[in-house]
């Protein structure tokens, strides 16, 4: 029988490895007719990431790791600064096409249907490589849903004209912050 496969492509940082892993062993536990295979980008600089990835592969046999092979992308610096999250973007996005080759003899497996791709919210980029497959891509966000509120609520303050957070300031509100919360994005953002 056919398992339905999805690929899981999460940032190389700890937190967020971790929250994909707990979601693809959750998705796991609902369905047995899923396969999970999660592809790996190489973390720059010398990291533990390795051996917790192994720690995290020897936890549980369903999820398949498969490490992408590392990219040049460090090769020429970049001719002007930059801002961390245009680097990080860029050194993901230079990744694209070992993942689709990686994706590529995934798929040379006959038993393999690709259902779709679940995506770190950083790897955005990977959506490309989806509709390529033609299949669905999905975004997922690893931090918590405060956090999440904080950044929804981010254009509502600018619109306000509030661009400026200062240290310790008492009136700056985070609507999703409060328990009970009149904001128009409830309840999106709220927690309760």
């Amino acid at each position: 029988m056919k398992k339905s496969e999805l690929v899981f492509i999460p940032v190389p940082a700890f937190g967020h490895l971790t929250s994909t892993i707990e979601l693809a062993k959750r998705l796991l536990d609902q369905d047995e007719r899923l396969s999970i295979t999660v592809l790996l980008i190489p973390p720059l600089g010398e990291t533990d990431l390795g051996s917790y990835t192994k720690s995290l592969a020897a936890s549980d046999a369903r999820i398949r790791y498969t490490m992408i092979p590392p990219t040049n992308y460090l090769s020429q610096p970049p001719s002007a600064p930059m801002a961390f999250e245009k680097f990080a973007s860029l050194f993901i996005e230079s990744h694209k096409s070992h993942v689709e080759r990686a994706v590529l003899e995934l798929l040379s497996d006959d038993s393999t249907h690709l259902v779709g791709f679940v995506l770190d919210m950083f790897c955005c980029c990977m959506i490309d490589v989806a509709n390529t497959f033609k299949v669905p891509s999905y975004v997922i966000f690893s931090s918590n849903t405060a956090f999440l509120g904080f950044l929804l609520h981010l254009p509502e303050r600018n619109n306000n004209g509030e661009f400026n957070f200062n240290p310790s300031d008492p009136d700056s509100v985070i609507p999703c912050l409060r328990e009970s919360c009149s904001c128009e994005c409830a309840p999106r953002c709220c927690i309760r």
